[in-house]
Parts: structure tokens; sequence; C-alpha cells
């Protein structure tokens, strides 16, 4: 395949990957309006993200069987009008409840959307270039949450709330037919999935390799910190250093998103050359990322000062792409092209079940903990799982990668 040809596709799809986190992030922008308008309590301004991961996250195993079995780029248009879609009901909502309902259905249609794109960059990039292609297509979600954030609470201000929703649902829904002209002339997976000899699997034998069970488990602690600081943070710099709703939301972002692009970038490059020379490698740099990402991440909460928090920030998010970069490349290193869609789509179910708990934890439990004792648990939790990546990996990634009845 020509080189322009592999790499020009993932440039659309990480601009439809920013419109879907455009869609997740412009709620968290708007939390005051939505107190204001709807009375949300703070526990329920939590559960927008709780809600919204429990069913993105229980519905991606699903969107991964479908994503080895269908075309992925219908998928991947049906996935983006059916958010569209979505984002239009949400704009209609009547009280707290009726929102979440709104949340839930973006969740299931955002959920077909990465197995598909991630096995499509899969057939295109072999291991050598696979986690630079990903995080390319990566980018996407950096920049969503950037514009996200700022669109949501410039707009939702201006505006209204309900407005901002309906013209971000109807650019999604606009932009499957992009999709449909950009990878019209694309060559399907479906030639690189016919040879391979393993059949496709189910989710429990996957969690039975050892490498790939203990990924999951780190992927929940990554998921519970970025989702307490995508839900959270534009409203904590509000309120603890009394800044304007549009001020919080672009600081909060911009200083979490752009150094996790630097950390993306250079995790990426770092990756497969460590790929290239120690087949453990992309492991120990996940593993040894997502420890130092868990340090970051407390003292974001135990900062005393505005300067504080934007360092701690963005040395979280730097270090957090060093294992996002990763995940999905050392996932496909393990598992045959056959249950590619599966195996990261389970993933990102596990990590958005297991993590989404955390942003409605923090608003219902920061009043009494306090914000910086919940953020050290999650901290230590992150560190735990990965120092038994990084100790329990050693030996088993070596035997999975090279023996597992999984590779084709």
């Amino acid at each position: 395949m020509p080189v322009r040809a592999r790499w020009t596709p993932i440039l659309f799809l990480a601009a439809a990957f920013a419109l879907g986190y455009m869609a997740r992030q412009s709620l968290s922008s708007i939390f005051p309006l939505l107190r204001a308008d709807l009375g949300f309590s703070e526990a329920q301004l939590g559960l927008t993200t709780t809600v919204f991961n429990w069913v993105y996250g229980l519905s991606n195993g699903l969107g991964g069987h479908v994503a080895d079995r269908m075309s992925k780029r219908w998928v991947i248009m049906a996935s983006l009008v059916a958010a569209g879609a979505a984002l239009a009901l949400t704009g209609m909502a009547s009280s707290p409840w009726t929102l979440l309902v709104g949340r839930s259905l973006m969740g299931l249609a955002l959920s077909f959307y990465i197995p598909a794109a991630m096995v499509l960059i899969a057939a295109w990039h072999g291991p050598e270039t696979r986690s630079r292609a990903i995080t390319l297509h990566s980018v996407g979600q950096s920049v969503g949450v950037i514009a996200g954030g700022y669109y949501g609470a410039v707009v939702g201000e201006s505006l209204g709330w309900r407005p901002m929703l309906w013209i971000l649902g109807g650019t999604m829904a606009a932009y499957a037919l992009v999709i449909r002209l950009a990878l019209a002339k694309d060559a399907p997976p479906a030639t690189v999935q016919a040879k391979a000899t393993a059949q496709r699997t189910g989710l429990g034998q996957l969690l039975l390799v050892p490498s790939y069970a203990l990924i999951c488990l780190c992927s929940i602690a990554v998921g519970a910190n970025v989702w307490i600081l995508y839900t959270w943070l534009p409203d904590l710099l509000s309120t603890r250093f009394a800044l304007p709703l549009a001020e919080a939301s672009l600081l909060a972002t911009t200083s979490l998103e752009i150094p996790m692009m630097g950390g993306l970038l250079l995790g990426a490059f770092l990756g497969d050359w460590l790929a290239r020379r120690w087949k453990v490698g992309r492991l120990y740099l996940m593993a040894t990322g997502l420890i130092l990402a868990c340090g970051f991440f407390y003292g974001i909460a135990a900062a005393d000062s505005l300067l504080e928090v934007r360092v701690a920030t963005a040395a979280y998010a730097v270090a957090k792409g060093f294992y996002s970069a990763n995940y999905v490349a050392c996932v496909f290193d393990l598992i045959a092209p056959s249950s590619h869609g599966l195996a990261v789509g389970s993933v990102n179910m596990i990590s958005s079940f297991g993590g989404s708990l955390s942003p409605v934890l923090l608003g219902a439990l920061k009043a009494t903990y306090g914000t910086a004792m919940i953020f050290g648990g999650f901290a230590l939790l992150g560190v735990v799982f990965a120092v038994g990546l990084a100790v329990a990996g050693h030996r088993t990634f070596r035997a999975d990668a090279g023996s597992s009845p999984l590779r084709s």
C-alpha cells in the first residue's frame, strides 16, 4: 500500500475522533449552566461522565465484534450519525435524568468508532510504524478536548447550551459524508485479516493472556485519572481560583492536552524504536509513564497555586502520553488480527466501565474527604497496577507475544 494511502486517511479519522471528544468534553464546560437551568447536584454532574462511560464501555465489546465482521468505513459513518442524533436529543433534555439518557445514547453510538478505526490503522501499519500511526489518530482526542471545552463554554454562554449541542450534533452527522468520500478508495483490512489463521475468540480467552489482562487493569487506572480531570478540572479551576467559566475551561484543556500531544508523539517514537530492539520495550515504557503520571496526578490536587496546578497537569499529560501512545500497539503485538477489534474494544470497555466511577465518586465525596485525598487514592491504585505490569509483564509478555495461541 503506498505511503500516502496509509497515512492520509488517518488524518480524516483523527478529525472524526476530535468531533467525538468535542461531544464528550463540551458538557463538562457548562456545569454552572446545568446547575442553574436543570438543577443538577454535584453527584449528578459527575454522573454525566460516569453514565456515558458505563454505556460506552459496556458497548465497546459489541463494537469490537462488529468491527471484526463488517465494513469498518460504514461502522464509523453509522457511529457519527448516531452520535449526532444523540447530541440533538441531549439538547432537548428537561431534567437531569433525561439529559443523562441522552449521554447514554451518545456513549452507545461512539462505542462503535474506536474498534473500527483501530482495526483499519492496524491493517495499514505494521509493528514498525503502528505506535506512530495510532498516535497520529490520537492527536484528534487532544484537539477535540481543547476545542470541545472552549466551544462548550463560549457557545454555551453566548447562544445557550442547547443550541451548542445541536450545532455540534449536526456537524458530526455531516462529517459521516466526508468519511464516506475520504475512505472510498482505501483498501479494506479484510485482505489482511483473511491471512490470519487464528480463529476469532471471546473476551474470556483474551483475559487468559496474562499481559493482556495486566494492560486491562492498568487501563482502569488510566481511565479513572483522566476522566476525573476531563470532568472536574474546569470546575475545580473556576471555583478554586475564581476564574471565569470560559477561561477556566480553556486553561484546563490546554494545560492538559497540549503537553499530552507532545507526550503522545514522543512516546510513539520511543515505543516503535524500543519495539524494534527489545520485545518488552513498549510495555516498560507504558509502565514507566503510568507511574510518573500518577505522581503528577496527585500533585494537581495538592498544588497551592495556579502555576503549580498547570505545571503538575502538564507533567501528568506528558507521562500519560507515553502510556497511551503504546497500549493499543502492545495489544496488537499480543492478539491475532482476526480479533483486533474485540481486543481493543474490550480494553476500552474495561477501562471505561472501571474508570468511570471516579468522576461521580469525586463529586459525591470531595466535601467529606477533600479533593487531595481522593486524587491520592486513585494515584496509588495506578502505581500498584503499573508496578504489576512491569514486574509480571517482563516474563509473561515475552511468552505471550511469542507463543500465544491467539496469535496468527
